[in-house]
């Protein structure tokens, strides 16, 4: 945030002279190119985020957003930026793999998923039999640990699952 806070804001005025809008709540999706560029990928209006995204910046920087849009505020950032530390909060969403269908799974190891990360906020266990995700897991790695992180993403998740 302390290197993109600025480029991010400006993409959002821009974004809002050209569509328009103005005190509009969505959620928005971005890249950042190889040029630095902002492309976004996604925006929602009418909602804040899918279901738990925005949850993050209360973990990250104890924003509660949902306050911030009802009450008409704006984070502190520099009081937040300066107290900050380097470490990452993710939001991992655990899907099932597309080669298992969800009747052959028994049940999900939660313990031994939530091992795998140095510290696990909070784990909101997913219903994988309609929404073929099993979790959301919120988690805080130090940067020395963010081989944690690299691993899951390329993981196929496949062993905190316990088939029939």
């Amino acid at each position: 945030m302390k290197t993109w806070l600025q480029p991010f804001q400006a993409f959002l005025r821009q974004l809002g002279e050209v569509a328009g809008l103005s005190h509009f709540p969505m959620h928005i999706e971005v890249r950042v190119d190889q040029n630095q560029r902002i492309v976004p990928i996604e925006v929602n209006p009418m909602r804040f985020a899918g279901w738990c995204v925005t949850d993050l910046a209360w973990y990250a920087y104890g924003i509660n957003v949902y306050e911030c849009f009802f009450e008409q505020t704006e984070p502190d950032w520099p009081n937040i930026l300066k107290s900050s530390n380097s470490d990452i909060y993710s939001m991992v969403v655990a899907d099932l793999p597309k080669d298992i269908p969800a009747d052959d799974i028994e049940a999900i190891d939660y313990e031994r998923f939530q091992a795998h990360f140095e510290d696990p906020l909070e784990l909101r266990k997913i219903d994988y039999k309609k929404h073929g995700v099993f979790a959301f897991q919120y988690a805080r790695t130090s940067r020395h640990n963010q081989k944690l992180l690299e691993d899951i993403l390329q993981s196929d998740l496949k062993e905190f699952l316990i088939l029939k």
